[in-house]
């Protein structure tokens, strides 16, 4: 129902009837200009063409492209730190091809990586590629040793982490932190009165 001249003072104030009706000559040529700001903006933004990277944010990309990669090619890691994008799958470390996928990843970005130049980065971006690109040749260099012939061993492997995960555990924690509340629950390694608590 439209607002009567009793009624018109109990409308929000906000209301654009209320506005049209309360500034008729003002409001539309507010309106023209608030368009045509709007519409400017919003021109010079499609004008402004695509954002050039910096050779520090190329590398950052560089390396969260790798991060994802390898998330991806072993799910369980993922899981492992609160990723649950694969929590559908599990590692296939000793499925035929595996080692291929693995280590062809590894030659592509040391490949990218060589194609870095040091010299346009800054001091900490400098270190994050000889420390990426060290990583890569590390991972081509154990190429001769097939670990797949070891698929599991007392320590660790699918069997192990399996039960892991059932139990609930699967997912990154906190680390423990050490209080001095008492002799309660205290550690062998730690000192006397000090226990460790998960958070």
């Amino acid at each position: 129902m439209p607002p009567t001249t009793a009624t018109r003072r109990t409308w929000v104030p906000t209301s654009m009837w209320l506005l049209r009706e309360s500034w008729p000559l003002g409001y539309h040529a507010a309106m023209k200009k608030f368009s045509t700001l709007l519409a400017a903006a919003a021109l010079s933004a499609c004008a402004a063409g695509p954002d050039v990277k910096s050779p520090d944010a190329a590398l950052n990309a560089l390396v969260e492209e790798y991060f994802d990669q390898q998330l991806e090619l072993s799910p369980m890691s993922a899981t492992a730190i609160g990723d649950s994008r694969f929590d559908d799958r599990l590692d296939e470390s000793t499925s035929p091809g595996f080692r291929e996928k693995s280590f062809g990843i590894e030659r592509a970005y040391l490949d990218r990586a060589k194609a870095v130049d040091a010299a346009q980065l800054s001091a900490a971006a400098r270190i994050t590629l000889e420390i990426f690109v060290s990583e890569r040749e590390q991972a081509l260099a154990g190429q001769p040793f097939h670990e797949e012939y070891l698929p599991f061993s007392q320590m660790s492997g699918l069997p192990m982490d399996l039960v892991v995960y059932g139990s609930g555990e699967g997912r990154s924690r906190s680390p423990p932190r050490l209080t001095t509340t008492g002799s309660s629950g205290a550690c062998a390694n730690s000192p006397a009165g000090s226990t460790v608590r998960s958070r």
